[in-house]
């Protein structure tokens, strides 16, 4: 069996690229990067936070290529954060798992390394909710979602193709 590893991720800041790393444990590795646009100013400790969980949520596509069990997290996990992203591979590949005859139990398990948060709660002073957008169905069942209750979004666009390199 291959364990997943979520090994590291860093954020350029004068290029404005993120890095996300992943390998299994046989030596097979995938790097996914992440161009953003120019932007005057952010919040370092909010993006960091963000760049977090987008690690360990894309990885959920490179995951899918041998799902396994067991997962390692280059960075501690909380009790919180550790439910949170068990519930997301098992709950949120659910289809995945049907199309390919995996039960819940086949998918990743997130074990907490730490009992308490380490981080204070952020406070996002922003305003709206930027919405993740793939091109599937699920993406624009999300933005029609939102449309509906009338909330204020901004779409972030992800893709792989070298047509739309920017968010």
């Amino acid at each position: 069996m291959n364990r997943f590893i979520f090994q590291s991720y860093e954020f350029d800041h004068h290029n404005r690229v993120a890095q996300f790393h992943y390998s299994f444990d046989d030596g097979r590795r995938f790097k996914e990067s992440i161009q953003f646009s120019t932007v005057s100013s952010y919040d370092e400790a909010a993006l960091e936070r963000a760049l977090q969980l987008a690690f360990i949520l894309i990885g959920a596509s490179y995951y899918k290529t041998f799902p396994s069990t067991e997962v390692t997290v280059s960075f501690p996990l909380d009790d919180w954060q550790a439910s949170f992203f068990t519930r997301v591979y098992q709950e949120g590949l659910s289809q995945f798992a049907f199309e390919n005859q995996l039960h819940r139990e086949d998918l990743a398990t997130f074990e907490a390394t730490e009992s308490k948060p380490r981080d204070a709660e952020l406070v996002y002073e922003g305003s709206g909710i930027a919405a993740l957008q793939s091109g599937g169905k699920d993406s624009l069942l999300t933005a029609v979602l939102l449309q509906e209750k009338r909330s204020d979004f901004a779409g972030w666009y992800l893709s792989s193709s070298a047509q739309y390199p920017h968010i």
